[in-house]
């Protein structure tokens, strides 16, 4: 390429990196508040992210966990879900709930009153609700291990495997 297409082709780069996004906050919205995209309000004149969102990379996305809020609702339409709530001025699960993958759910030793309750986050299809505690906990046969449940046999099942295939490889005669 010669070098006068190549520096044209990096100015016209350079300049589409300062191009402003139509409705992106701080966009002037003075007189229509249609000017402004989704999740967002017109405030003195320009677009800003409503109070449930944050401004990242000029798009208002839904606040996560440890964001700042003011109210339970500020954190209830992100990731957080129905489960999130305001504490000490930012965003948390609320009391019961545990994050896990950026979202509040029922972990283990969380209080619970359903299997149900206990069958989601990082305990999933193996999680339940012990009957004698009403806390969250892992299914007969598995064990909290490494914040998940795990096969109590697991162990004893990879080192089956493991003999097995030292048995076929050795009548193989490949050692």
């Amino acid at each position: 390429m010669e070098f006068k297409y190549w520096l044209l082709a990096v100015g016209v780069v350079v300049a589409m990196s300062y191009v402003s996004v139509e409705g992106a906050p701080g966009t002037d919205c003075t007189g229509d508040e249609a000017l402004c995209n989704a999740n967002e309000t017109c405030n003195n004149n320009k677009c800003a992210c409503k109070p449930a969102f944050k401004n990242m990379s000029s798009e208002c996305v839904a606040k996560g966990y440890n964001d700042n809020c003011t109210t339970p609702d500020d954190c209830k339409s992100g990731p957080l879900g129905t489960n999130g709530t305001c504490t000490a001025g930012k965003c948390a699960c609320m009391t019961g709930y545990s994050m896990y993958m950026s979202m509040c759910s029922k972990g283990y030793d969380d209080s619970c009153t359903a299997n149900t309750d206990c069958q989601s986050g990082n305990l999933g299809d193996k999680g339940l609700c012990k009957n004698t505690t009403n806390k969250c906990g892992c299914m007969t046969g598995y064990s909290w291990t490494a914040s998940m449940c795990k096969s109590d046999n697991g162990a004893a099942g990879l080192t089956i495997s493991i003999t097995l295939m030292l048995g076929a490889l050795l009548s193989k005669k490949i050692f």
